[in-house]
C-alpha cells in the first residue's frame, strides 16, 4: 500500500478484494419476498420488499466476514442468510442519523446558485469532494474499507429514500495536481463473479466539481455524491 505525498499520485488498496470477499451473487432478490417478518403472536407481518435490494446489508455483512476472517456464503439461499442481511441492512441505517442525513442531501442542490449568492458549501458535489472524500481517503489510508452512501435521488419525498444505494470503497487512485480520483468498490449490484469482470469504480474531481455528477463505471453519471457511513461490526453466523 502506498500513500501520496504532495503533488504525487497515490494508489491505495485495502485487504478487501471484491472478487474474494464480496458476495458472489448480485443484490437481486425475488419480488414479494419481505425484508423482515415481524412476529406478533399469532401473526407474521411482512415488512418491506427485498426485490428493492439489500445493498447496505450486503456491504456490512461482507465487512463482517473480512473482520472475522471468514468467506461469505456463495449461495444466496443459504439457511439464515436472508435474515442476517436484513439485520445488517437495518444496522446500516444507523437510525435516525444516516437516514436523516441522506434525506437532507437528497434535497440539496447540485450547483452553487449564481445571482443570489455563491454558496458551494450547500451543494452535494462540494460536500462530496471537499468534506467527505478526505474522510474516506483517511479510512482507506489506514487500511479500513469505507462504507459509502451513494446519493442518487434528487427529491424531497421521503418515499424516494429507497432510490439511493450503498457500496464499499476498498481502494483508490488520486492525482492531487489534477484533482482526479478513482475509487475502487465492492458493488453489491455488480459482483465480480467471472474472470473477465472489470473493477467497479467511482470517478470524480476534487477541483472541478460544481454541478458535476460522480461517474459510476457501470452506470455513467448516476451518482450525485456520497458520504461515509458509520460501520459497527457484528459476528456472522456459522455457515454449514
Amino acid at each position: 500500500m502506498s500513500v501520496a505525498h504532495a503533488g504525487k499520485a497515490a494508489a491505495v488498496l485495502t485487504k478487501f478484494r471484491p472478487r474474494d470477499h464480496g458476495f458472489p451473487f448480485a443484490n437481486s432478490f425475488p419480488a414479494g419476498q419481505p425484508v423482515f417478518v415481524v412476529r406478533v403472536s399469532p401473526f407474521r407481518i411482512p415488512v418491506g420488499d427485498a426485490s428493492k435490494g439489500l445493498c447496505g446489508g450486503m456491504v456490512f455483512a461482507a465487512l463482517d466476514h473480512l473482520r472475522y476472517e471468514l468467506l461469505p456464503p456463495g449461495d444466496p439461499n443459504a439457511d439464515g442468510l436472508h435474515g442476517y442481511l436484513a439485520r445488517r441492512l437495518w444496522a446500516s441505517f444507523n437510525l435516525p442519523w444516516t437516514v436523516l442525513r441522506l434525506y437532507q442531501w437528497m434535497g440539496r442542490p447540485d450547483a452553487a446558485r449564481v445571482g443570489r449568492g455563491y454558496y458551494p458549501e450547500a451543494t452535494v458535489p462540494y460536500l462530496t469532494a471537499r468534506r467527505e472524500w478526505p474522510k474516506v481517503r483517511a479510512a482507506l489510508d489506514r487500511g479500513d474499507p469505507a462504507p459509502l452512501m451513494l446519493v442518487k435521488s434528487r427529491s424531497r419525498n421521503p418515499w424516494d429514500l429507497g432510490h439511493n444505494h450503498q457500496v464499499l470503497a476498498v481502494g483508490y487512485e488520486e492525482y492531487p495536481d489534477a484533482g482526479d480520483v478513482t475509487v475502487y468498490l465492492y458493488e453489491p449490484n455488480y459482483p465480480l463473479c467471472n474472470p473477465g469482470d472489470e473493477d467497479v469504480t467511482l470517478r470524480f474531481n476534487t477541483r472541478e466539481y460544481d454541478g458535476r455528477a460522480v461517474e459510476h463505471s457501470r452506470e455513467g453519471p448516476s451518482v450525485r455524491g456520497f458520504f461515509l457511513n458509520r460501520y459497527t461490526p457484528a459476528e456472522p453466523p456459522a455457515w454449514g
